[in-house]
């Protein structure tokens, strides 16, 4: 594209769960649906919103906390799709309990709006101690890179998924520790 028109506001969030938002990523498998996750501190819950801004389903998780998620990816699994949440948020660069939290990405149905999924945590740490990061996204080979943000400087870190896909890597990911050069 090499022109951009004026941003359009499609909707207002009006769900008082939903007041903290701090990821969000477009569904494979629910064309207009965008999944959300709510900053530090609030449920461990992911949320499907549409354009408009109203609430679709949620997915109450089990398994995990949300200490401080920060962002959220979807990527292949043997399920199908599944979500990837980022909790590695570290305001303070003093957190060293850091994890990818994983669940498998439900079918909307336009009928069920909870869903209650058993997450797979796979929890890591940081081989520069306080790292804060903010994003997550996934590479076509498989690994999940997180962008971390120090000053007037950012740290590309990844963690190498299988080649049956990321989400499958938790025997190689689970015990790995992250590092800047892009070798777990």
């Amino acid at each position: 594209c090499t022109s951009w028109g004026e941003p359009t506001q499609t909707g207002t969030v009006e769900d008082l769960l939903l007041n903290e938002i701090s990821g969000v990523v477009p569904s494979l498998r629910n064309p207009g649906a965008l999944w959300v996750v709510e900053d530090h501190g609030n449920e461990a819950a992911l949320y499907a919103i549409d354009e408009t801004g109203a609430t679709l389903a949620s997915i109450w998780i089990t398994g995990a906390e949300n200490t401080d998620w920060e962002d959220v990816d979807l990527a292949p699994c043997d399920a199908g799709t599944c979500l990837v949440v980022a909790d590695t948020g570290n305001n303070t660069h003093d957190r060293t309990d850091l994890a990818l939290v994983v669940v498998e990405e439900p079918l909307l149905d336009g009928t069920t709006r909870d869903f209650d999924e058993e997450a797979t945590v796979f929890p890591f740490e940081w081989p520069v101690e306080g790292e804060d990061n903010e994003s997550i996204t996934h590479t076509d080979d498989g690994r999940f890179v997180l962008v971390v943000v120090r000053g007037k400087s950012a740290r590309l870190y990844d963690a190498a998924g299988s080649p049956a896909g990321p989400v499958l890597a938790g025997d190689r990911f689970v015990d790995a520790r992250l590092t800047p050069d892009g070798r777990t």
